[in-house]
Parts: structure tokens; sequence; C-alpha cells
């Protein structure tokens, strides 16, 4: 998905300008990264890790994640750009920007369960076939 058809569907509840919604996002994001930090972006190449503005080193299992940081005065078309995070965050993400634009508090219980859930998913799957043995004594 790209950042256009979150702005769409922002819109269509709540009209704000790009460089809001620009810094909404990036607050989204740097809120989900705290929150569920290694399963939030994908992973990245390394010849796409050199052109990007930011990557940072995940705490768990040493991932890269290409994190870009949108502004509305650096590129016009930045609206059309994909980006890094996973697809199931993406309405989470919707939610809480219209949350931050003052749209109620409905959204903001939305963006809490929806992002819960797409990281019980990612958990699940980088666990499936993982085995937990027990400690003997």
């Amino acid at each position: 998905m790209t950042l256009l058809q979150i702005y769409e569907r922002v819109n269509l509840r709540l009209p704000m300008e790009q460089r809001v919604f620009f810094d909404y996002y990036n607050d989204t994001v740097d809120e989900l990264e705290t929150m569920y930090s290694p399963f939030v972006f994908e992973q990245a190449d390394e010849d796409e890790a050199d052109i990007c503005t930011s990557v940072r080193r995940s705490p768990a299992r040493g991932r890269r994640a290409v994190i870009p940081r949108f502004s509305a005065d650096e590129d016009k078309n930045a609206l059309s750009d994909d980006i890094s995070v996973r697809e199931l965050y993406h309405s989470a993400i919707a939610d809480n920007i219209l949350y931050l634009g003052g749209a109620g508090d409905n959204y903001r219980a939305s963006f809490i369960e929806k992002s819960h859930s797409a990281w019980l998913e990612y958990w699940h799957r980088s666990a499936r076939g993982a085995r937990v043995r027990r400690k003997r004594w």
C-alpha cells in the first residue's frame, strides 16, 4: 500500500493538509516502532538500505529496517512512495492519524486493537515451528 492510499482513506473522514498528515504519520510510525519494534518494518536489502534516509538495526535478531522519514517540503511525490511498514499495520495507522486529527477517541481504541492484533499475527508467523524446551531440574 502506498502512502497516497492511506492519505485518501484518512481524507475521506477528516480533511487535512499533507504536511499535517506527514507529521501524524511519522508520529504514528514512531509509536508503532516503540511498541512492537522487531515486527513493524519489512526487512531491507543491502542496496535498498543505501538509498533510503534512515536505517536502524532492530535489537532482536539484528534485522535491518528501512525507515524513510516523510516530509511535505522535501518531495512533492512522496505520497506515491511505498511505505516500509508491514501490511497489517496500515489500517491501524489510518485510525491513529484520524485520532490525532481530532476525529474521536474511538479511533484510538481501534488503533490499539488493530496494531496489537497485527503484532500478534506477525509474532505467531515468526514463532511457527519453534519449540520451547522445559528445563530439567
